[in-house]
């Protein structure tokens, strides 16, 4: 536990290194990072036409979809595939449709689709068979939460291309791999048991 004067002078360095870091930024900045991060954070977009854009390009993915149904513009395509289909006037690179399953259903067509709902089927058997028995022990409360963490990131990629981010596609793995894990902690010593 930090004492008062601890707290101080930590809270102090914290803002110097701030202030520094910001300082240093501005002294080193041509000005185009500051413009590529301002873009990046859309702050010259309202909600709505960053919105619109969005929903734009997910009917753009499906009009590549429909040109090629059953296989698809090909795994990692769509970069190259979208300017042909692009309905709206952009300054910047479109390399996804920040809709990460009608960017799926655009690349791999009606066999992918089929894999990826199977796929969502059998996490949702798999993870929330035994919902009622996940509360009776800390594991299952783990398994319960890594079940809804993947819910999250399913939904969010409705409006973006998360799982295309690789830190964020191995982190559903992990919570994929823990949520739809049996509980076998028969043989683990006492101390773990019932985790």
């Amino acid at each position: 536990m930090l004492r008062a004067g601890q707290k101080r002078r930590l809270t102090a360095a914290a803002a110097l290194a701030l202030v520094a870091g910001v300082t240093l930024f501005a002294y080193v900045d041509p000005g185009w990072v500051a413009k590529k991060l301002g873009s990046v954070a859309y702050v010259s977009k309202t909600w709505r036409h960053w919105s619109e854009e969005r929903k734009l390009l997910s009917k753009d993915a499906v009009h590549m979809w429909l040109d090629h149904p059953w296989l698809g513009v090909g795994m990692g395509d769509f970069e190259t595939a979208y300017p042909r289909y692009q309905s709206f006037p952009t300054a910047q690179w479109v390399d996804h449709a920040h809709n990460d399953y009608a960017e799926a259903v655009a690349e791999t067509g009606v066999a992918g689709a089929l894999l990826i709902l199977a796929s969502l089927a059998l996490f949702a058997y798999l993870a929330f068979r035994n919902v009622a028995d996940l509360s009776g022990s800390n594991a299952g409360w783990v398994r319960l939460g890594a079940a809804i963490g993947c819910c999250g990131l399913l939904l969010h990629s409705l409006a973006d291309f998360n799982l295309h981010i690789p830190a964020n596609a191995a982190w559903f793995a992990t919570l994929a791999g823990i949520a739809t894990s049996e509980r076998s902690d028969a043989g683990a010593p006492p101390a773990i048991r019932g985790l």
